[in-house]
């Protein structure tokens, strides 16, 4: 990638073109002011030198801006091989980390049949779930090389149409879980389907790291607007994230000191921005964490229905 240094920014196109008149002003008026006398040629040089530096200062912008266009193309380029090579090693190493999971897998439970003493029995049963949360961070590997880091900025979607799949789905998968919705009837956002990786991701974080017995877990949803944005606040009774967790996404990167155990909160911090979209952790209470994703609004927002364990309880509030 182009070093930063080198890149002819706006900020330096500007500073040239300043030291460029300035010197071009104050160099040719003192020139006309100490040879020439006489005031109707000092006036037609005057002229004269004006049409120069407009001809001169063209030539100069054209010059540095085209400049800057290469470079631009340069990174580009760069950029797209980059991504091209990101992609071809990420399907390799998926297909293999996928192949080579399902042989140990498969031995896992071979020799789970075979084995009765209880130490081995655990030890093999840790051994097998290690290997089935490497296969998810490969299908979650795989959502991120899905994601369209350049999408339709007309794309519409129905926030309250995810959210109900969502929630329909961990209903299924969660019996015992209380999950509370409080969802307009429509909530069109700016995005795609993507967004619903995101919130899957919130939810099934918020059910995989409650300590609380099965049922007593519980989630909160509430879809709301504020001056443009639709934000979906998802709330659960757990511990909160702890915050070296959190710290790599609100520095921005990860570092060898600096670091998340996972994916699963980089994927829904990227997918919330593919369209311009926003994401919050509020950790602050100590018991429990709020994560809010915010959404461009693609239009207003109407009935509001309450559905508490699958049964909706409708009210109209006026947003």
């Amino acid at each position: 990638m182009m070093d930063r240094e080198r890149l002819l920014s706006p900020r330096r196109i500007t500073a040239v073109y300043l030291a460029f008149g300035v010197v071009w002003i104050a160099s040719t008026d003192w020139l006309v002011v100490t040879l020439v006398d006489d005031a109707s040629t000092v006036t037609t040089l005057q002229t004269l030198k004006g049409w120069v530096f407009v001809g001169l200062s063209s030539l100069l912008i054209f010059g540095l801006t085209r400049f800057r266009q290469r470079q631009i193309e340069r990174s580009q380029a760069q950029l797209h091989t980059a991504t091209e090579q990101l992609q071809v090693l990420t399907r390799v190493l998926r297909h293999n980390i996928r192949n080579d999971l399902n042989v140990i897998q498969g031995y896992i439970e071979t020799v789970q049949e075979q084995v009765r003493e209880v130490t081995y029995q655990r030890n093999l049963m840790i051994a097998r779930r290690t290997a089935e949360e490497v296969s998810m961070l490969s299908e979650k590997i795989k959502v991120v090389n899905e994601v369209d880091l350049d999408p339709s900025t007309e794309a519409q979607i129905d926030l309250r149409s995810l959210v109900d799949d969502e929630v329909a789905s961990i209903r299924r998968h969660h019996p015992d879980l209380t999950v509370s919705v409080e969802c307009p009837d429509s909530a069109l956002v700016l995005g795609d389907s993507t967004l619903g990786y995101a919130i899957r991701e919130v939810l099934d974080n918020a059910i995989e790291h409650n300590t609380n017995p099965p049922g007593e877990r519980e989630i909160e949803i509430k879809v709301v607007r504020e001056r443009g944005w639709i934000d979906l606040v998802v709330a659960d009774n757990g511990p909160s994230i702890p915050d070296d967790e959190l710290a790599p996404l609100r520095a921005g990167e990860e570092t060898d000191l600096l670091h998340t155990s996972g994916i699963g909160l980089w994927l829904v911090t990227w997918v919330s921005q593919c369209y311009g979209g926003e994401v919050d952790f509020d950790t602050d209470s100590g018991t429990g964490t709020t994560v809010t994703l915010r959404f461009r609004a693609a239009s207003s927002m109407s009935t509001v229905g309450r559905v508490i364990d699958g049964d909706e309880h409708p009210t109209v509030a006026t947003v």
